[in-house]
């Protein structure tokens, strides 16, 4: 698959303070890699229904091991989206929701996320 549709980020929450002080987080971008946009699938969507979850978008990214539905947001810039820019934060957050590792058709490792759009970053 082309990895054409745009650029995403994934953020995650890290502790910011200093060492003995009260923790304070912040999200912190922890990756970023191109992306390419795939059909969200009927049974994916009902399954996703079935656990209280919804699947608004699923991308195809390189192999990356280390992102986690517990920890991790992805960002999305609204111009990859089609959207119109507004003023400060550009970004559409989504929620990971699966996390699934996969070959494409050429061979080569990938990794897939299924995605659920979220308010923003809290």
């Amino acid at each position: 698959m082309l990895l054409d549709s745009g650029i995403m980020t994934v953020y995650r929450q890290q502790n910011v303070s200093q060492p003995g002080d009260m923790p304070q987080y912040a999200w912190s971008p922890v990756w970023q890699s191109y992306y390419g946009e795939k059909t969200v699938g009927v049974n994916r969507y009902y399954i996703a229904m079935a656990h209280d979850d919804q699947t608004d978008m699923l991308i195809e990214v390189q192999r990356n091991r280390n992102i986690s539905t517990a920890t991790d947001k992805v960002g999305i810039d609204r111009q990859y989206l089609g959207l119109p820019a507004v003023d400060g934060d550009n970004n559409i957050y989504f929620r990971i929701t699966q996390v699934q590792h996969v070959d494409d058709e050429d061979g080569l490792p990938m990794t897939d996320l299924a995605l659920e759009r979220v308010d923003g970053l809290e």
